[in-house]
């Protein structure tokens, strides 16, 4: 998990270069709030202490210590006044390969949200608003349960960073990674379609939805050993996470529908069987001599 979290670490200086220390670790913090309440698991499993500026995870500030070598960030440590100023640049190229693509998008999120909250201060009192760090006593480990967030820090966390954790973005991740059994997704879909949200932020995202939902039943009853299945619940993960999180970003994750929709209508396309027609011996009849007279019209015949 250390190699996951740095490779993470690297990837958020490499994209906002003037992150803090403050920054880097509620970067962190938000994205495991969000996973966790998505998936029901940390991103970047790891202890998480009460401290005075609010929540932070014990790795994730063990691998931005300027007190021993980092294999990850190379460390500028500058005291001004009683403040220590962090600043940091990757010593290594990322690697996100253990990063899944909806995990990805989660980081992007969690980053844009504590960058617009501009000093390191702002985003420290906003995370003290979680009951997860009024109700822990200050150095004190918060249990991994606590990140489960009720109605009035969702309601929080959609306000004011514009992440939506809807009880079916929820409902739909959980389900979507532990249901791997073909025949149980196909039983699966139709209550999660169901489920669909009527709200106007996810209406523009039904036809990519939908057209989600009929490339997995196809996957699922023509290709159900094909590596496109699996392919397929990715997709659908990235998909919901762009629009729990696209509060941050409306037009931008709203052109992405789109795409996404033309995807998977690309995949339907490509695993549906293609039948040959069989016609009667009239029809065939019919076809040969329209054909012929076709031919005779265009002096194709001798």
């Amino acid at each position: 998990m250390t190699e996951k979290l740095g490779n993470a670490l690297i990837y958020i200086v490499r994209c906002y270069p003037t992150f803090g220390r403050v920054q880097l670790v509620k970067t962190i913090f938000i994205a495991d709030l969000i996973h966790s309440n998505l998936c029901g698991t940390l991103m970047f499993p790891s202890e998480y202490m009460q401290k005075q500026f609010g929540p932070v995870s014990c790795l994730a500030m063990n691998l931005t210590s300027s007190q021993f070598p980092q294999p990850f960030l190379k460390t500028t440590q500058k005291i001004i006044e009683t403040y220590n100023l962090y600043t940091y640049s990757p010593k290594v190229s990322e690697d996100l390969s253990d990063i899944p693509t909806y995990q990805l998008k989660i980081l992007d999120a969690a980053a844009r949200f504590v960058q617009s909250k501009g000093r390191a201060t702002d985003i420290s009192d906003f995370t003290h608003k979680f009951l997860l760090w009024k109700n822990t006593e200050p150095n004190t480990i918060i249990p991994e349960a606590c990140f489960q967030l009720n109605n009035e820090d969702c309601s929080l966390l959609a306000s004011e960073a514009g992440i939506c954790l809807t009880p079916f973005a929820k409902e739909f991740c959980r389900a979507i990674q532990t249901t791997t059994n073909p025949s149980e997704i196909k039983v699966l879909l139709p209550k999660l379609s169901c489920a669909y949200p009527d709200n106007p932020l996810w209406d523009e995202w039904l036809d990519a939805y939908l057209a989600w939902d009929s490339a997995m039943m196809f996957c699922c009853t023509y290709a159900p050993e094909s590596d496109t299945l699996d392919d397929l619940r990715d997709k659908g993960l990235e998909l919901i996470a762009g629009i729990t999180c696209s509060g941050t970003d409306p037009e931008r994750f709203r052109s992405a529908a789109i795409k996404y929709e033309q995807y998977f209508n690309q995949i339907c396309d490509r695993i549906t069987p293609k039948e040959d027609i069989e016609l009667s011996d009239s029809e065939k009849k019919s076809v040969n001599s329209v054909m012929q007279a076709a031919r005779r019209e265009l002096e194709l015949d001798e």
